[in-house]
């Protein structure tokens, strides 16, 4: 009787070391998916802010200054409204790879 309470335990244990490795491998590939995405948006908006920079370096006239920045600041907000779509798109995507390792039958 021992010896079997014993053998159920090691099989139970291997059983949740292995899930615990798997769900440690997810995770750590949801984290590299996030951390590339934001990368890339990082990358984006800095482009844009030199993008505007060269160009307002270049305006002759203030009314210049002030047409660029009128086209720029709406292009911007779609571009973060965008870009938090995306966000909200991947942490639900992220988190639905997650949540079944988190349930007591996952």
């Amino acid at each position: 009787m021992a010896q079997e309470t014993l053998e159920r335990g090691k099989t139970a244990a291997e059983r949740t070391a292995h899930k615990v490795e798997k769900d440690i491998s997810a995770t750590g590939e949801n984290l590299r998916e996030l951390s590339t995405t934001l990368i890339e948006m990082a990358h984006a908006n800095v482009e844009s802010a030199f993008e505007f920079a060269r160009q307002a370096v270049a305006a002759r006239t203030p009314g210049d200054i002030v047409n660029l920045w009128g086209t720029h600041i709406p292009s911007q907000l779609q571009r973060l409204t965008q870009q938090a779509s995306a966000l909200a798109e991947l942490g639900q995507k992220l988190a639905s790879r997650t949540a079944p390792s988190i349930t007591p039958d996952g």
